[in-house]
């Protein structure tokens, strides 16, 4: 019998397999005919299989079909391959916080005082005081060659980290944790964000496949946006299919258990491999503990304060490169 991993092409971690999800619209019918099922392979069988907007009786005869193929009617698991690998993670923090970093960083803070100098001459200039046009001129060229040095060096990042956020908490103090604590990994991936683009068919599903692979410019989003990289929503029948391609398909799963258990039943799989880092506002510190000893998982928490910035910082995000080599199958 085909395994689940061979039926759909698992392996590489390409996210061929994501392309294969598509709606047949034979499929939808209450009784679709028997040749709209005959005529798949056996990928898009399986595809045809998960796709929530297939009817139930198409999902019957789905199931029959897999069962005279001999296809094993294992879960749908699809991810899409990230930029990093468990060799790159040999290097612990220093992956991410190298003389690359320190580079952005200085040509960012250059960048930023020479627009305020500039700023600042061009008020004067308006005010009626002297100021020499060659010094104008002078401060826009650093301006511009900073600013082009600082995109350059974001765009052309090649190992950024992938990251799932899941249970927003209190919005604005998680959004802001999100940006100022894990945007200098890589991408960050936020599920369930009001801002983001809905998935609610399997075109959207394949688009945000694809958007998962276009490193330059999520490195780009992340670099000048003042949001996550890669917001996302979905349909409430689409919901549990996007969230496993986003968990398959990141390299460690944050949890922010500022409002409650619920979120862990979303990435359970996740947290009992140990690819989860749990995080919560502080003064809930307490009810995050109770919850994650309730659920058995011995695993520290986190927290944070209202303007994103993290506690223990050096232990979290110690406990974020151990998520990953979790992910990636790295022995500490």
């Amino acid at each position: 019998m085909k395994s689940a991993d061979q039926a759909q092409g698992r392996g590489g971690g390409s996210g061929v397999q994501a392309q294969d999800m598509r709606t047949v619209s034979a499929l939808r019918a209450p009784e679709p005919a028997r040749e709209a099922v005959e005529r798949l392979s056996d990928r898009a069988l399986r595809a045809a299989a998960a796709n929530p907007d297939h009817s139930e009786a198409a999902r019957r005869a789905i199931a029959e079909a897999m069962r005279a193929r001999r296809i094993s009617s294992g879960p749908w698991r699809v991810s899409v391959a990230g930029h990093i690998g468990a060799a790159d993670l040999e290097k612990g923090t220093r992956l991410f916080f190298d003389w690359r970093r320190r580079a952005r960083l200085a040509f960012r803070a250059l960048a930023q005082l020479s627009a305020f100098a500039l700023f600042a001459a061009l008020a004067a200039a308006s005010l009626g005081r002297v100021t020499d046009e060659r010094t104008l001129w002078a401060i826009g060229a650093v301006l511009a060659a900073a600013s082009a040095a600082w995109l350059t060096l974001s765009a052309l990042r090649r190992k950024p980290a992938r990251l799932l956020l899941v249970g927003a908490g209190a919005e604005r103090a998680s959004a802001a944790m999100a940006r100022r604590e894990l945007g200098v990994f890589g991408h960050v991936a936020r599920m369930d964000a009001p801002e983001g683009p809905t998935i609610a068919n399997a075109a959207d599903y394949r688009a945000l496949a694809r958007r998962l692979r276009r490193r330059v410019r999520l490195n780009l989003a992340t670099a000048v946006s003042p949001e996550e990289a890669l917001p996302v929503r979905a349909a409430p029948h689409w919901r549990l299919l996007t969230l496993q391609l986003l968990a398959n398909s990141c390299d460690a799963v944050i949890v922010d258990l500022t409002e409650g258990a619920a979120v862990l039943e979303d990435v359970r799989e996740a947290a009992q491999d140990g690819r989860c880092v749990f995080v919560t506002l502080w003064g809930r510190i307490d009810a995050a503990e109770a919850t994650l000893a309730a659920a058995g998982l011995d695993a520290p928490c986190f927290f944070y304060a209202p303007d994103g910035e993290m506690q223990r910082r050096g232990q979290f995000h110690a406990a974020l490169i151990a998520a990953m080599r979790a992910t990636h199958r790295v022995r500490a």
